[in-house]
Parts: C-alpha cells; sequence; structure tokens
C-alpha cells in the first residue's frame, strides 16, 4: 500500500503509521457512503495526489460506489482535505460546518430538524450518527439548565486509535451546525474532554 507523504500530508501520514494493520484496522468500523459526497464535489482534485493509498485516491475521485467505506479511509482523506486545502484550521473548520449544514437542508431531515427544539435536535444526534457511522456510538448524557443557557452532553464512543484529534475537534461544527438549524440562540459545542476511546461534547444554547 502507497503511504501519504509525511512533507505533504503530515497528518494523514501519521495517522496511518499509528493503524496496526494499515487501512484495514478496525474491520468493523464504516461510514456511509453519501458522507463522502462533498469531498468528491469539492476535493475531486487530491485524487491525483501521488501519495495517498489507492482506497482513498478512489473515493476522491468518485469511484467508490459501495454504500458504506471502512472508516479508516474516510479518516485518512479527511486528514488529506486538512493537510492540502487549508492553510489552518479555522478555515477548515468553516468548510466542516458549511457541509454539515448542507447535509441537514436535506429535504427530511430539514423538516425534522426545524420542527423540534435544539434539546431534542441535541439528544436525537445519537441516532443520526448511527444512521451514518458504524463501529463508534454516540451517547446522550446530561441536560440542564445553567446561567440561562441549557447545556446537553454527549459522549462519542470508539475502538482506541480509530478518531484522531483533528477529526474529534471538527466534530464541534457538525454539531454546531444542527443546534444552529434547530435555531438555537448563541449556540455553543465544545469538546469537554478526550479519554482513550471516548470524548465528550458538550452542546449549549440560550433559553
Amino acid at each position: 500500500m502507497v503511504n501519504p507523504d509525511p512533507g505533504r500530508l503530515p497528518r494523514a501520514a501519521e495517522y496511518v503509521r499509528s493503524l496496526p494493520d494499515g487501512l484495514r484496522s478496525f474491520p468493523g468500523c464504516s461510514v456511509r457512503g453519501t458522507v463522502l459526497e462533498p469531498y468528491v464535489r469539492d476535493f475531486k482534485s487530491l485524487a491525483t495526489e501521488p501519495s495517498l493509498p489507492e482506497a482513498v485516491a478512489d473515493l476522491f475521485a468518485g469511484k467508490s460506489t459501495a454504500p458504506w467505506v471502512a472508516e479508516t479511509t474516510f479518516q485518512v482523506a479527511y486528514l488529506a482535505v486538512r493537510d492540502l486545502a487549508f492553510r489552518d484550521d479555522a478555515a477548515f473548520h468553516r468548510w466542516v460546518f458549511a457541509v454539515n449544514a448542507e447535509l441537514l437542508d436535506g429535504p427530511l431531515i430539514r423538516h425534522l430538524v426545524r420542527l423540534v427544539s435544539p434539546t431534542l435536535v441535541v439528544l436525537g444526534a445519537a441516532k443520526r450518527w448511527s444512521h451514518f457511522h458504524q463501529g463508534s456510538d454516540l451517547v446522550p448524557g446530561k441536560v440542564e439548565a445553567v446561567g440561562g443557557r441549557t447545556l446537553a452532553r454527549s459522549e462519542l464512543r470508539y475502538p482506541i486509535g480509530l478518531f484522531t484529534e483533528c477529526f474529534l475537534a471538527g466534530l464541534e461544527q457538525a454539531f454546531l451546525a444542527a443546534v444552529t438549524k434547530a435555531r438555537g440562540k448563541e449556540p455553543k459545542v465544545v469538546v469537554l474532554r478526550t479519554e482513550p476511546g471516548r470524548t465528550t461534547y458538550e452542546a449549549s444554547f440560550r433559553s
């Protein structure tokens, strides 16, 4: 297997090096193919990057037609986009937010999200996660009112080594997009803590 060039793809290269069995690692973990569509649309040119593994290059080229794709392949693609297409995390996170907001603008999802409260959107995030990811779980936690804001926590559980800090930080923007689409006032999402195999997020909005 071709390995990412650490000079051009430092994050992707580090991730591949960390995997116990390359892209075949974590065989029970996968991502729904529809998640890949923005990557093909916006970064098709990355398919010609010479040091990308073939499966990742095929992903960018739009050759992956399977309903589910290995999570490790998607993670390398995610990190390659960060390495090659964005100058800093802030710019990358704006794109992640926009892509997730776009996903939530699909006819059925848009209707559902806008009919319920921001709290229910946060609590329903676990079901949405399982719709798009296999082998990892988003577990809703405590919801409370503090100082005029509603705080809702969720814990993402996953095999140790599956997700990188870069990806886990980017998920803040995915969750923020959902709360924003549900018309949460002054929405915020932060990583409260990360431990091996689990990361806790806190979403909040003005009550």
